[in-house]
Formats: C-alpha cells, structure tokens, sequence
C-alpha cells in the first residue's frame, strides 16, 4: 500500500454505501501509515464537519477543543435510549463545569433499536424448523444489532434473523473485513428459507 499521501499532508475521502468495509480500509491505511513512522488520523466526515463548525463558532480554525470523546450507544429499547442521552448531557456538562471547562455534546440518534415482534418471531422459528430441521434451528443471547432493517421493525411486526454462512473446515472470518467468505449454499438455503416463510405467512 503506498502512503505517499502523508509526505504531502494530504486527506482523503472514502466513500460508500454502510457496511461496506469504509472504517476497516481507513483504519488499515492508518495502520499502515504508522508501521512506516508516518502520523495518521482517521474519522467520519460527518465529524470533520461537526468540527469546522464548532471552530468557526469559536473564531478558531485551527484549534477546535482540547479534547474529543467518541463512542457508539446502544440499547434494548427507546425509552432506556432517550433517559441514556439524558444522563450523557448531564453527566458530561457538570463535570465539565466542576473542572472550568465546557462540553459540547453531540448524540447521532442513528438506526434505532432493533425489535422482534415475540409472535411472529415464535412462528417463524418453527417454519424454520420445518424447513431447516430442527437441529439446525439455534436460539442466539440478545445483541445490541444495529441494522437499518430495525425501521421496518418500528413500524410493523417483524423478526431479524441470521444464517449461518461458514464454509465446512474453514475459519470463520469476520464481516466487513477483505477476507470475508461464505459457503454460497447458504445462499440457495436463504432463498428457500424465505420464501417458505412468505408461503406460510400468506395462508
């Protein structure tokens, strides 16, 4: 990978649709910038933005604030959610205050959480027996998934499923990553499976 972009302090811009593997390149360049003593920096443009902004509200283009913290939140439900942000707000201003300083706190609301309806998710795991067998029909610990299928969620009954996708005697690699791979029967496996579930849900 050349890197020749840092001898010229040059930026780059990656663009994508999500879930495309934008954040895993960005940090693999950085990586590689550092191996060859460089300095790299990696963030969202949509932050970069927040910034410029929040530096010309200042009259500072060059020096934003002292410090940035970022982090990814997620809940079980919107109302944990809403009280989540609350507490951030709050929590982040009085103890800003308490040490002279100011916090500026900015909350993307993002995808919201994601909601299986109990009913149709009861009766879509034994058509999956069904269709599948039941030894191939697993229940999975709750996950804080973030999906923009999670919309759909919102608005009707719906169930978020996974497939398993691993080739026999292979690793399991990680999604969003360049050596991600599937077992392309699952793909045939998916398409069956779905449209069973369509079938029986129309009766």
């Amino acid at each position: 990978m050349n890197t020749q972009f840092t001898e010229n302090n040059t930026n780059f811009l990656l663009v994508g649709n999500h879930g495309v593997g934008k954040t895993h390149l960005g940090s693999a360049i950085v990586r590689k910038a550092c191996f060859n003593e460089k300095t790299g920096y990696a963030e969202s443009v949509k932050d970069m933005c927040r910034k410029l902004v929040l530096s010309h509200k200042l009259g500072n283009w060059y020096e934003v604030a002292k410090v940035y913290l970022e982090c990814i939140i997620r809940t079980f439900d919107n109302d944990w959610r809403k009280q989540a942000h609350k507490l951030i707000h709050r929590i982040s201003e009085e103890t800003a205050q308490a040490f002279g300083a100011t916090a500026d706190v900015f909350i993307d609301h993002g995808y919201p959480y994601l909601y299986n309806d109990p009913k149709l998710t009861r009766a879509t795991r034994i058509l999956a027996q069904e269709y599948l067998g039941e030894k191939n029909v697993l229940d999975i610990d709750m996950r804080m998934t973030a999906e923009d299928f999670a919309y759909f969620a919102q608005k009707i009954p719906a169930t978020y499923f996974r497939l398993g996708t691993k080739k026999e005697n292979c690793e399991i690699t990680n999604l969003h990553t360049s050596n991600f791979d599937v077992d392309e029967k699952s793909m045939q496996e998916a398409i069956g499976l779905m449209t069973y579930l369509a079938i029986e849900n129309l009766k």
